[in-house]
């Protein structure tokens, strides 16, 4: 994901790991995604396209 940010000129925002209180922990990683959301749909959309060209299905990846 940082090869994506860079790309995108966003910040690299790490994610935290999880706390013994369950909501501070859930606030935590909610704000990262929002956070990160450019970043992640990009990272997602490049790694859905690449994993349908190595299967060969082109077709469905427009």
């Amino acid at each position: 994901m940082e090869d994506q940010a860079k790309i995108l000129d966003e910040d690299t925002l790490s994610f935290r790991p999880l706390s013994k209180v369950r909501w501070l922990s859930q606030h935590q990683a909610v704000n990262a995604v929002l956070r990160n959301y450019t970043v992640l749909d990009e990272y997602c959309k490049r790694e859905f396209r690449d994993s349908k060209s190595q299967r060969g299905d082109e077709d469905l990846i427009n």
